[in-house]
C-alpha cells in the first residue's frame, strides 16, 4: 500500500477525489481541481457497540457518520458524502483495500450524496446511456467491454451511479476505466489471465484497465436491461410495479441502503428510477460464442 506524501486528485463516479492513498485504478485530474470529497488517513476509534463487537465485518452509524470496521483490514468513516477517513491495518493487501473503498465504501458515498448506486454495467450509445443489471458473474463486464471495444463510451462494469436531475431526467455517471474479467472470458479473448492483476486476493476475477478510458461525462439513462439466460432476445418493458421491484433488487450492496438513508428514502429513489427509465428483459445463451450477436442486438435496441 502506498501512502502519498503529496495528495493526488482523481476522478471517480463523476467526482473529484482528493486522496492521501494512491489509486492505480483511477485517472488523475488536473491540479487545481476543487475536490468534491477527500480521503484522509486517520487513527480511528472502535465504532462498534459493545454488544456487536464479535463479527469479522461490521457496518453501522456512529457520531453522525457511516462506518465500516473490517477485522484485519481497515476502519472507515464516511461523513456526508464528502469525507472518507481511513485507518488501514498495517501490512493490509493494497488491492483488496482499494477494492473495498471503490465498492462498498463508495456505495455509501453515493447514497449520502443523493444518488442511487445500481448493480449494473453501463455504456453510452449515441449519447444515451444503457445499463445491464444482473447478479455477479452474469456477464455485465463482458458485455460492457465488448461494446466499449466497438467505440461506445464506457461508464461502468459493475456499479452505475444514477442521479435524478429533475422531475423526469435520470443521469448515469462514469465510474472508472477498469473492468473485472473472469478467467474464461480472458481465455476466450486469447489473453493470459496470469498477466493481469487480481482484483483482490479473495476473487478469481482479473483487473483489466480500459485504455480508452471512460466516457467524458454523464449521459441520460434511457434503458435498464435485465440480463438473463435464454434464447437471444429482448422482452417488452416491465410494468411499473415489476420495474420498481427490479430497481430495489439490483441496488448495489442493497442491504446498506436503508441503513444509510432510511427505508422511505431508499424506496423513493427506486420508485423514481422505475418510473423514469424502462426496465427490459434481455436474454442470451450462456456462452461466449453469441457475444457478437448480443452486442448488435443491444446496439439496435438502444437506438430505437
Amino acid at each position: 500500500m502506498r501512502i502519498l506524501t503529496a495528495v493526488t486528485t482523481y476522478r471517480v463516479f463523476g467526482l473529484a477525489l482528493e486522496s492521501e492513498l494512491e489509486f492505480t485504478e483511477l485517472p488523475e485530474v488536473p491540479s487545481g481541481t476543487e475536490p468534491a470529497l477527500r480521503l484522509r488517513l486517520r487513527s480511528l476509534p472502535d465504532p462498534r457497540p459493545a454488544d456487536e463487537g464479535e463479527g469479522e465485518h461490521w457496518f453501522g452509524s456512529h457520531d453522525g457518520a457511516s462506518w465500516f470496521d473490517w477485522r484485519g483490514v481497515a476502519r472507515v468513516r464516511i461523513d456526508s458524502g464528502n469525507a472518507i477517513d481511513l485507518d488501514p491495518v498495517e501490512g493490509v493487501d493494497a488491492k483488496g483495500l482499494r477494492s473495498a473503498i471503490l465498492g462498498p465504501v463508495f456505495t455509501v458515498v453515493l447514497l449520502q450524496r443523493g444518488l442511487y448506486p445500481l448493480h449494473a454495467g453501463s455504456v453510452v450509445i449515441d449519447g444515451r446511456a444503457v445499463a445491464f443489471a444482473a447478479a455477479s458473474g452474469s456477464g455485465k463486464s463482458t458485455l460492457a467491454l465488448a461494446l466499449a471495444e466497438r467505440g461506445h463510451g464506457f461508464l461502468s462494469d459493475d456499479v452505475t451511479a444514477i442521479s435524478f436531475c429533475d422531475e423526469n431526467g435520470v443521469l448515469a455517471w462514469p465510474a472508472f476505466p477498469q473492468l473485472k474479467l473472469l478467467p474464461d472470458l480472458i481465455d476466450h479473448r486469447g489473453e493470459e489471465a496470469e498477466a493481469m492483476p487480481l482484483v483482490n486476493p479473495v476473487e478469481t476475477k482479473r483487473a483489466h484497465a480500459l485504455e480508452t478510458g471512460c466516457a467524458p461525462g454523464a449521459a441520460p439513462l434511457t434503458r435498464v436491461f435485465l440480463l438473463g439466460e435464454g434464447p437471444l432476445g429482448v422482452g417488452e418493458p416491465l410494468e411499473r410495479g415489476a420495474a420498481f421491484a427490479e430497481a430495489v433488487r439490483h441496488g448495489h450492496r442493497a442491504g446498506l441502503h436503508a441503513r444509510v438513508v432510511g427505508e422511505p428514502e431508499r424506496m423513493a429513489r427506486c420508485a423514481a428510477l422505475a418510473s423514469r427509465v424502462p426496465f427490459q428483459p434481455l436474454t442470451r445463451p450462456n456462452d461466449l460464442g453469441g457475444l457478437d450477436a448480443l452486442v448488435r442486438l443491444v446496439e439496435r435496441e438502444a437506438t430505437r
